[in-house]
Order: C-alpha cells, then sequence, then structure tokens
C-alpha cells in the first residue's frame, strides 16, 4: 500500500441537510467495509456526539466554523476561514489525508478548493462530475454545478477532463464524448456550443457532435459535457424521474391481486434493478480540475449515499485520479492547427501542427 493510500479519507461533519448523526452512521458503515482510515472534521460539539467507541476508530480534526447550505459559496469561504472545509482541504494540502468528502454547499466546496488547494496546472475551471446509469453501461456527465457561465474553451477543457475520468473508471479506451444542446443538428445551441463544438471537432476526442437529453439515460454516448446550471437541472431531473417512475410502478402493482402476484414473482429481479438505479449507490461527484480530491454529495445523502461518496473517495485514491487528469491536461493532443489562440490558450498543444 502506497503513503498516499494510508492517510485518511477526511469527512465533513457539518455539511448536509440531515446533521451529523447521519455522518456518523456512515462512518459507522465505512469502516465496516473497510474504507478507513477515516478523520471525522467539524466542531466540539459536533464531535461530543460520536459514540465512544466509533471514536476510538478514527481522528478528528476541530474546525470552529460551519458554511450554510443557504450562504453565498465565494463570500463564505473569503469570511470563514475556518470552516470544516477549510480545515479539511488545508489537511489535504499538507498531507495529512488523501480525500475530502462533505455533503455540504457544493458550491463553496469550490471555491474553498480554488482557495486552498488550487487548480491543477492547466486548468481553467474545475467541474463537477458524475457517473450515472444508462441504458447501455454507465455515462460521465459534467459539470453538475461548479460553473454556470461557460466559454468554448472551457467547455472543451471539461471534455478532456470527462474523457479522462471515463477512461479511468469505466476502462472505455476511447469514450464517445458529446456536447449537450437541444438538437443534434450543427445549426442548433447557442453561440457558445458553436463555437465549443468547433473547438471539440479539432481534438483528438472521440467526439461524436451534439447530443440531446435523451442521451443521458440512453447512453448514446459515455461523456456528456454540458454548463453547470444545465447539468444540475439534468441531474436533479433524471434521479426525479427515476423515483418517480419506481413509485408509480409500486402503486400500480399494488392496486390488484394479478400485480401483487406479478411483484412477488420480480421482487428478486426488481430489487436489483433498484438498487441499480439509487442515486445513493452512486457515490459522491468529484471537483475534477482541483488540485487535491475532493467529492461532494447531496445535501440530502442520508447514511448510505454518503458512505457511497466515502467508496467513491478511496477508489479515486486507488485510482490516483489526481495523477490521471494532470497527465490528460498536460498531453491533450490536437488533430489540426489553430489559427486564433484566444480560445485555446489553456490548451498549449493546440498551436501546431500535428
Amino acid at each position: 500500500m502506497s503513503a498516499q493510500q494510508q492517510r485518511p479519507i477526511l469527512i465533513d461533519l457539518v455539511g448536509g441537510d440531515l446533521g451529523p448523526k447521519q455522518v456518523i452512521k456512515a462512518v459507522e458503515i465505512a469502516l465496516n467495509e473497510q474504507l478507513g482510515p477515516l478523520t471525522l472534521v467539524g466542531s466540539k460539539d459536533h464531535w461530543q456526539q460520536v459514540p465512544h467507541e466509533l471514536a476510538k476508530q478514527v481522528a478528528f480534526l476541530e474546525a470552529d466554523e460551519a458554511i450554510g447550505m443557504h450562504e453565498a459559496p465565494a463570500r463564505a469561504a473569503r469570511s470563514k476561514k475556518q470552516s470544516s472545509m477549510h480545515v479539511g482541504m488545508r489537511a489535504i494540502k499538507e498531507g495529512m489525508g488523501a480525500a475530502f468528502v462533505t455533503a455540504g454547499n457544493s458550491g463553496a466546496a469550490l471555491a474553498v478548493g480554488l482557495i486552498t488547494l488550487k487548480r491543477l496546472k492547466g486548468c481553467e475551471r474545475p467541474a463537477i462530475a458524475s457517473i450515472l446509469p444508462a441504458a447501455q453501461g454507465e455515462i460521465v456527465l459534467l459539470d453538475l454545478g461548479a460553473n454556470t457561465d461557460v466559454r468554448p474553451a472551457q467547455f472543451a477543457q471539461f471534455a478532456v477532463l470527462g474523457e479522462a475520468y471515463s477512461r479511468l473508471y469505466t476502462k472505455i479506451q476511447r469514450p464517445r464524448v458529446g456536447l449537450l444542446s437541444n438538437g443534434s443538428e450543427l445549426t442548433k445551441g447557442t453561440e457558445t456550443l458553436r463555437t465549443a463544438h468547433q473547438l471539440l471537432s479539432i481534438t483528438d476526442l472521440n467526439y461524436v457532435g451534439f447530443v440531446e437529453a435523451n442521451s443521458i439515460p440512453l447512453g448514446k454516448c459515455d461523456v456528456i459535457v454540458t454548463d453547470g446550471f444545465t447539468g444540475n437541472i439534468a441531474l436533479k431531473l433524471t434521479e426525479g424521474l427515476v423515483e418517480g417512475i419506481s413509485a408509480r410502478l409500486k402503486s400500480h402493482l399494488s392496486k390488484s391481486l394479478k400485480g401483487r402476484i406479478l411483484g412477488a414473482l420480480l421482487k428478486a429481479s426488481l430489487s436489483r434493478f433498484k438498487s441499480e438505479i439509487d442515486w445513493r449507490k452512486l457515490g459522491g461527484a468529484p471537483i475534477l480540475g482541483l488540485n487535491g480530491l475532493v467529492i461532494v454529495s447531496h445535501g440530502r445523502s442520508d447514511a448510505l449515499a454518503l458512505c457511497s461518496a466515502i467508496k467513491q473517495a478511496r477508489k479515486a485514491i486507488d485510482y490516483e485520479l489526481i495523477e490521471h487528469l494532470e497527465l490528460a491536461l498536460e498531453s491533450t493532443p490536437y488533430s489540426g492547427r489553430v489559427s486564433s489562440t484566444s480560445e485555446l490558450a489553456i490548451f498549449p498543444s493546440a498551436n501546431h501542427e500535428s
């Protein structure tokens, strides 16, 4: 086991809508699944809620402040320098931990990450990415909320980060990359998206062009790139549809004797299917592009979802995710010459003949 793998995963004891109790339950589950070592970050009051036997198995870092879910991210990141997010991410920077997991304010997590961990070399804007189940395998969707106003070259860089993430996790050698738009025709989308399409077309990524929103559940490509505003809405809509359809199916099966019999016969299959599409089982979403591993989870995460985020952090450590992203940013090749460098200045390798 490497020195990095022996470093603990730091867990925000403060963040999330459901309070420290769910975090504590998640830590208990994670330790039973051999995901340690773990360190909790929070106030002494929160630490006192940890059962004595569990407290002996984890470490603790004190943080005097907390960033609320409804606080302005940038302002809170600048003013609350002793928040659990600051303390946890500084510990990563100082080598005291390998990853930080939080179910708190994701915008604040990004802002604090930019202040403490900084960006990977060559990364202009980090992006939040998630692996989602699709009809055929899994897809990577990004950005999920870090950036609402995105320039064309930043879309291209999101594609580079997402493609590297997909290759590492899905083992697909040439992931298909699509740009989310309101139609697959090249005349669709905004001017920004059309320019981003032109930039992506000169990379040697396996870029398939514009894709529509139905490509997300249908898995028509392996990586879907969008801005954080659209991506967050798409993610929440997808999760809501899954929950709504599941509830409706359960209601229909319970309305008649035949339905109840069918439900009983299909119980095992339905249970496996529900587990596959349960957002709580998917783990958290890494902020790709920070010079340190930060995993954000839903604010409404319960113990199961938080444990999945911890598991995601351990996998990212084992996979050496940061190192792979660094390599992708350093060696992004292009298939043609760029006459104007204004939008591709963040890709130094773009400005030469291949």
